[in-house]
């Protein structure tokens, strides 16, 4: 409690010194506070709403932990994803496994090309979450470990770049300029 007081402190003594920056710091805070995070729908979801997938008070996400000489070990958001085919293997505390990374990509072969937020993700983790495409089908397992050029699309650029076209599936865009056929849509909520 003492460090944090000292914290503080330190702080005021800083802002004080420049009472300009203080005063811009506050008002940008001030005016971001006011905007609405283009997140804060899927925050509102996480946080105050059930997850949209099944058995969701058994799920866990994984992290490292990375210790550094003197510190305290610092947690690390994500599992490297060698290290899922080893906690697959080596640990039976879990029912199922899956990974998945956050990545962007170039969408184009359909309409204007624009950039894109995507997530790329083991075949596992459908099983694991418990939900299934709400057009086509999900990854084989043989796709993911051979990273075949297939992608699931999610149901808002199915709605915004494919116009909820019930054909869609077997058609090829590209994603950072290389093909991909479209296997799947996802439903809303996922």
């Amino acid at each position: 409690m003492n460090g944090l007081l000292n914290d503080v402190r330190y702080a005021v003594r800083q802002l004080r010194k420049s009472p300009g920056f203080a005063l811009t710091a506050v008002l940008t805070l001030a005016l971001a506070s006011q905007r609405r995070p283009p997140f804060s729908r899927s925050l509102k979801v996480c946080c105050c709403g059930p997850l949209p997938f099944a058995d969701q008070k058994t799920l866990v996400t994984l992290g490292d932990q990375l210790e550094t000489a003197g510190a305290d070990t610092l947690p690390s958001p994500a599992v490297a994803a060698p290290e899922i085919a080893s906690y697959a293997r080596d640990t039976k505390a879990f029912s199922g496994l899956g990974g998945y990374t956050q990545t962007g990509y170039e969408l184009s072969g359909m309409g204007e090309p624009a950039q894109v937020n995507a997530t790329r993700l083991t075949a596992s983790i459908f099983p694991v979450l418990g939900v299934s495409p709400l057009m086509g089908r999900a990854f084989t397992a043989q796709e993911d470990a051979g990273s075949a050029p297939v992608t699931l699309l999610s149901y808002q650029t199915w709605q915004s770049r494919f116009h909820g076209d019930a054909h869609v599936l077997g058609q090829k865009i590209l994603l950072d300029r290389k093909p991909y056929e479209i296997i799947g849509v996802m439903p809303r909520e996922f």
